[in-house]
């Protein structure tokens, strides 16, 4: 299998060596797997351990903001055709049901690209049932943008 998608961004196993070289420990706790990428979407398995759980066994929102975070950073990372720097700006999350015990995946395409912002979302489903648990959205700086134009 070829690392590389189709339409020539990263394939799999770059965005997931990217996410064990690039993210902080605390965030790789997450146990996010990178299961389809292209340059439209990328789309990760989310395994929720103990760790992440608030009383009553349900996912913390706190964890499922960073995954879902993480998934549209990585999809712009796909998009863009390489891990580029990029800092979230904003992120509104809506927690639409509880997570309680499930694998969840994970899925996060980019809206519209700028040359210095990024606007993304991203959709958490439980794979019990298929049904949304979260949607985000986010905007992301690309901070080098500014220094490679000026080049």
């Amino acid at each position: 299998m070829s690392d590389e998608t189709s339409a020539g961004g990263p394939g799999i196993e770059s965005l997931q060596s990217d996410f064990e070289r690039i993210f902080a420990p605390w965030v790789q706790d997450l146990e996010l797997t990178v299961i389809d990428a292209n340059v439209e979407h990328v789309t990760l398995a989310m395994q929720p351990g103990e760790r992440l759980n608030r009383q009553g066994g349900i996912v913390s929102g706190q964890a499922l903001m960073a995954a879902a975070d993480t998934a549209m950073v990585l999809a712009i990372w796909s998009a863009c055709g390489e891990a580029i720097p990029c800092a979230t700006v904003d992120m509104n999350t809506s927690f639409l049901k509880p997570a309680t015990n499930v694998e969840l995946t994970v899925t996060a395409n980019v809206i519209r690209r700028g040359r210095s912002i990024v606007f993304a979302r991203a959709e958490i489903t439980s794979s019990r049932d298929n049904k949304l648990v979260v949607t985000a959205t986010g905007t992301y700086a690309l901070p080098l943008a500014k220094e490679s134009r000026a080049s």
